[in-house]
């Protein structure tokens, strides 16, 4: 017995998936993995060249390595929770990133 994935294909196993839906559903899923990398990057260019963006990456440094990850990690936690309601879901991953 087939798992069912309610999430991307209406109660379809994926593997019974037509190929259109299957390629559909993995364009979505990389093209929103690679919008999360540039964001990232973005992130990390403003951090380095951007005195307001900066500041606030040193402010969040300076609660320790223990702060930064319960930051990280109730980050995570948030994306998870809300990974079923859209569009919130967008919202708390490119904020997570």
């Amino acid at each position: 017995m087939s798992q069912m994935n309610s999430h991307a294909f209406q109660d379809v196993a994926a593997m019974d998936a037509p190929v259109a839906e299957k390629a559909a559903f993995l364009q979505r899923t990389y093209s929103l993995l690679l919008a999360g990398i540039l964001a990232f990057a973005a992130t990390l260019w403003a951090a380095g060249s951007v005195p307001v963006v900066a500041s606030m990456a040193r402010g969040l440094w300076s609660m320790g390595w223990i702060g930064c990850m319960l930051v990280i990690m109730g980050g995570g936690y948030a994306v998870r929770a809300l990974a079923s309601k859209t569009p919130i879901n967008l919202i708390a991953y490119f904020a997570y990133v």
